[in-house]
């Protein structure tokens, strides 16, 4: 131990004889701020210094403690995030001075500033495959992080950014470090809606080997729901409409609504029956004829979705009221309304939508402007055809929003009859009828005067196309057969003729069985409803044909038979049926046709020749 105690101090005399001092060892920065370094350092092991020097560049204000021989200093008025050199040099008693200890310090860079979180519904994504370049819009639930780089120098290479609670998925940039000082944005996606989120931004600095970060920069945000998937105004009225949305997903999420203009009541949500996703919601106390926009947010730990579900719509009108019919004839007809209860501003203007139609539906309308101050509205629709039972559907337009119809129906006067055919058959009396030329007539209404026995006659109903059957009626011209064209409940001019024009007996096989048809249920309201609009007789122009034959001598002129031609002693139209023999077939009937002048039923005969009938089952050629 002696000896290289004395080969020890030996190497320490030579070391110092020499000037060969040591360097100081091991430096380090243990407080580091923008503008403030710290720098502590050891002095190598068997040397004691009485003083250190330090120097720094660029300058900065180095600040010297009370005893030259402590390890560390404090140096202020530094510039943030830049990277400044060092040199400490251990100085001994006598004034000779170590090699220099060089190494690099770097300040703390300025925090980012102005740090917002923005929750986000979607995020674009963009592919690009050699010449395919697409970009598509992807639904998420995320936050898009945005700052700003701080003011004045400062050497940033990066930021750090964190989330906390750590949930998601950073899309943007792909790595936390942000590897561009330029790039001062990032997008989380894969978050949860209704919760709390804290993202945390910091600058970075420094080398690969020594990061320097800046002071931490934190913002708070609650995570939005996303929202409604579907919404639909169903049922709209003038005053209150139904709205179904898809039912939300989440366990804590509920759906909110309000309108624009805000007057209106919601009601409790139904399940729909039809859907079971979407509940249903009334909404009520709504204006007529007002264009509304309804937002349908989610809602989550009280948080609404960024943006709504937009439903816009616009209520109906208010409909007129107390549509009724005042007067009406053979082509036209007169309706009255009331004006509906619906507040107008100066600048709207009500309209009356009138449509009209027949049997066929095939609406014509015309439409009428009314003043403010109007309460009763007449409008006579002319130009009808008579004996047609037309529907009227009112409707009230404001702005273009129209109510829902009111509808009355009412027929015109129908024509009088045209009597195709009077047979005597058995014990009474067949009639047939054609349409009229001008008006349609549907029903016939069929009945004689006066009553046997003390009774009174009922009429018969049949349609226009089925023959007319008078049981009983005694051929003289002590009575009169009756007849009128009906439509609906409205009775046209009767037509009336002696009995006793009964032109033949008739028992051929065909009409015999026609003849006694049901007659159709007579018109609803005939006993108290039915009007007469007109009195009086017009036969004799129609039954010219029927002078033929009774004592009057040849026919008459052609130009006086109406309606166009007789078959014996019987008027018919030869647009609507064919004579064969002294019976009238029907046009368009393929049962019954004519074999010469003799007319037999098809399936059941057969025409050999002219005027030659058989069975269908028989042989043309008689037995021999």
């Amino acid at each position: 131990m002696f000896t290289l105690r004395i080969i020890f101090l030996g190497l320490l005399i030579a070391l110092v004889a020499g000037k060969q001092l040591p360097r100081p060892i091991r430096p380090r920065v243990t407080i580091r701020t923008t503008d403030t370094l710290k720098i502590e350092w050891t002095k190598p092991p068997l040397v004691a210094y009485a003083r250190y020097t330090v120097t720094i560049s660029p300058n900065g204000v180095i600040h010297q403690p009370q005893s030259p021989m402590v390890t560390n200093r404090v140096i202020t008025g530094l510039l943030p995030g830049v990277e400044y050199s060092v040199e400490v040099r251990g100085q001994s008693e006598s004034g000779a001075l170590s090699p220099p200890m060089r190494f690099n310090a770097w300040t703390a860079p300025l925090a980012p500033v102005q740090l917002k979180l923005r929750p986000i519904t979607e995020i674009m994504i963009e592919i690009q495959l050699g010449e395919f370049e697409e970009t598509y819009s992807v639904a998420t639930v995320g936050i898009h992080v945005d700052w700003e780089q701080p003011d004045g120098f400062t050497d940033i290479t990066g930021y750090d950014i964190q989330i906390n609670p750590q949930e998601g998925v950073l899309v943007f940039p792909q790595s936390n470090i942000v590897g561009e000082s330029g790039s001062t944005s990032a997008v989380y996606t894969g978050l949860t809606p209704g919760k709390q989120y804290t993202v945390i931004v910091r600058a970075k600095t420094g080398s690969e080997r020594e990061e320097i970060f800046s002071e931490l920069v934190t913002a708070t945000a609650k995570i939005p729901p996303n929202r409604p998937f579907s919404a639909e105004a169903k049922d709209v009225e003038a005053t209150d409409f139904s709205l179904h949305v898809m039912r939300p997903t989440g366990a804590n999420e509920t759906i909110s609504i309000h309108t624009t203009p805000n007057h209106h009541t919601i009601g409790a949500p139904t399940p729909d029956p039809l859907l079971p996703k979407f509940d249903v919601y009334h909404i009520s106390g709504l204006q007529p004829a007002t264009t509304y926009r309804v937002d349908v947010n989610t809602i989550s730990h009280g948080v609404s979705s960024i943006e709504p579900y937009i439903v816009t719509l616009t209520t109906k009108s208010l409909p007129p009221t107390e549509l009724h019919v005042t007067t009406f004839d053979s082509s036209s007809v007169t309706l009255q309304w009331k004006k509906p209860r619906q507040q107008l501003t100066a600048s709207q203007e009500i309209q009356y939508l009138i449509e009209y139609a027949d049997h066929t539906d095939e609406y014509l309308s015309q439409t009428i402007n009314a003043g403010h101050s109007s309460s009763f509205i007449n409008a006579r629709i002319q130009e009808l055809e008579s004996g047609m039972v037309y529907k009227f559907n009112v409707t009230t337009i404001v702005d273009g929003a129209e109510s829902n119809p009111v509808q009355v129906v009412q027929a015109t006067v129908p024509p009088t009859p045209v009597v195709a055919s009077i047979a005597q058959i058995g014990e009474g009396i067949s009639l047939t009828f054609i349409q009229p030329e001008d008006g349609q007539c549907p029903v016939v209404k069929v009945l004689y005067s006066p009553g046997l026995n003390d009774n009174n006659p009922k009429p018969v109903y049949v349609n226009i196309s089925s023959t007319a059957y008078l049981e009983g009626v005694p051929r003289s011209s002590g009575y009169s057969i009756h007849t009128r064209c009906v439509a609906g409940t409205i009775e046209g001019p009767e037509l009336t003729f002696p009995a006793s024009t009964v032109v033949y007996e008739d028992t051929a096989e065909g009409l015999e069985g026609t003849a006694r048809d049901a007659p159709p249920t007579p018109p609803p309201g005939e006993d108290a409803n039915a009007r007469d609009a007109h009195g009086g007789s017009t036969a004799v122009a129609r039954l010219e044909c029927l002078a033929i034959g009774l004592g009057t001598g040849g026919p008459r002129p052609a130009e006086s038979i109406a309606p166009d031609a007789c078959c014996g002693n019987r008027p018919y139209h030869t647009i609507s049926h064919t004579c064969c023999g002294r019976f009238l077939l029907g046009i368009v009937d393929d049962r019954r046709m004519c074999c010469g002048q003799t007319p037999y039923v098809t399936g059941s005969q057969k025409c050999c020749s002219p005027d030659f009938v058989v069975r269908s089952d028989a042989d043309c050629e008689p037995a021999s």
